[in-house]
């Protein structure tokens, strides 16, 4: 399988079974990082009841679920964690101090 370059989307490929598993993790990563909002970027440790679509910057030295993932968007969706590497340019509003 192939790749987009910047957000490394899944091209769907001829024949390709089961379309719907690549095309719904690329919406939850164009969901998550496009327009970014983060709710807080101080924490290290993952909060105990987050909602789905919740975002957050993992701040350094990142314990429990968020071990080893620092300055990654840690975004809870369908009941799991999912980390993304920012890119250079990336900017997020980070809405606990209303500052981008």
């Amino acid at each position: 399988m192939t790749n987009t370059p910047n957000l490394n989307l899944t091209y769907v490929e001829a024949a390709q079974s089961q379309k719907h598993v690549g095309v719904n993790e690329g919406f939850r990563l164009l969901d998550t990082v496009v327009q970014a909002s983060v709710i807080d970027k101080d924490l290290s440790a993952n909060p105990a009841s987050p909602a789905n679509g919740d975002t957050y910057i993992v701040a350094s030295c990142g314990s429990g679920l968020w071990a080893g993932q620092d300055d990654k968007l840690a975004a809870f969706n369908d009941g799991a964690w999912q980390f993304y590497g920012p890119k250079p340019g990336w900017l997020s509003h980070v809405v606990d101090e209303d500052a981008v």
